[in-house]
């Protein structure tokens, strides 16, 4: 996925970066807890792989009227994001 693709994925999930930013602490735990989420930190590249294995019900996005349905399968592929910063 591109970085404009990632960014319309957010955004049609409603800001969900957003929403996670000011988020308690535990909530964030329990939502990382249920992605599956992985961060691995690379020290020679300076970089953090993240990573994610949601519970198959994370997968499942009902959706009607062309929504980000068509994004689900983004929730279930691993992909390496590069974002320099």
């Amino acid at each position: 996925m591109s970085r404009d693709e990632i960014r319309q994925l957010v955004d049609t999930l409603g800001g969900i970066l957003a929403i996670l930013r000011a988020a308690d602490p535990g909530d964030k735990l329990e939502v990382y807890r249920e992605l599956g989420l992985k961060l691995t930190y690379n020290h020679d590249d300076h970089m953090v792989v993240a990573e994610t294995n949601p519970l198959p019900r994370v997968g499942v996005l009902p959706v009607s009227g062309g929504g980000c349905d068509h994004y689900a399968h983004a929730l279930r592929a691993e992909k390496l994001l590069v974002i320099d910063g």
